[in-house]
């Protein structure tokens, strides 16, 4: 009713909304004679209509989007299944919002698309921060989760410990997400980002702290020169079993 009340305020027609608010009597009150004022709102209404169309359907979209977990039988855990449908669509959803927001009839909706364009922007974050936790604490899985007598603990303990903190935090996160893995769940728990960010950042501490450990290595046994820092990491832990 809205562009109705445009329409009323700029005609000074008054209009009752209720049964008898019928095109016949708008006619009799002369609608007619304000054809520049009702095609200038009549546009206005369709323009403003598509937009809020668009951030409707995005929000749908979104809502009809889950994250879906797989087993790794390799690492014996849990990991995020193939995302690229959902990165492609949160990619074309920040693109809408942001020629949204330059649209000239994008005020009754600009409050509702910059929201959403800051979950759009979030759940970006968390995919990628998700990913790069997830790719790194799979890579040293086998090397710090091995059990036994672990020389690597033995040389490396502070990193041994800070992957264990990984270890447990990221399995938190994954647990936590199953319960309600819909990405509008996930855009409204800005708990998750940071939990990621903050194991993201660990293990950054833990592959600093390699280098020295992996150099020593090579000088002791040359052959390491050839082989890549992993490996040397895998065949380390495995020396002394």
């Amino acid at each position: 009713s809205r562009h109705w009340e445009q329409i009323s305020k700029e005609t000074r027609i008054r209009m009752a909304f209720d049964a008898s608010f019928t095109l016949e009597a708008l006619l009799d009150f002369g609608l007619a004679d304000h054809g520049e004022i009702v095609e200038r709102v009549t546009k206005l209404a369709k323009s403003e209509h598509d937009l809020e169309s668009s951030l409707n359907r995005m929000f749908d979209n979104a809502r009809q989007c889950s994250l879906t977990f797989i087993d790794n039988p390799l690492r014996e855990c849990m990991m995020l299944a193939p995302i690229k449908d959902i990165q492609d669509m949160l990619d074309d959803s920040l693109v809408t919002c942001r020629l949204m927001l330059r649209s000239n009839y994008i005020e009754p909706f600009r409050l509702r698309t910059t929201e959403w364009l800051l979950k759009v922007t979030y759940l970006q974050d968390v995919l990628y921060n998700w990913m790069s936790c997830e790719s790194r604490w799979l890579e040293l899985k086998p090397i710090f989760a091995s059990t036994g007598v672990n020389s690597i603990e033995r040389y490396l303990p502070q990193a041994c410990r800070w992957y264990n903190v990984v270890d447990a935090n990221f399995g938190r996160i994954i647990e936590r997400v199953q319960l309600n893995s819909n990405l509008l769940a996930i855009a409204g728990s800005e708990k998750i980002l940071a939990s990621l960010i903050e194991c993201n950042a660990t293990l950054d501490r833990i592959y600093a702290s390699l280098p020295e450990f992996l150099e020593a290595r090579r000088k002791e046994w040359p052959r390491f020169y050839f082989l890549s820092n992993l490996d040397i990491l895998s065949i380390t832990s495995l020396a002394s079993h």
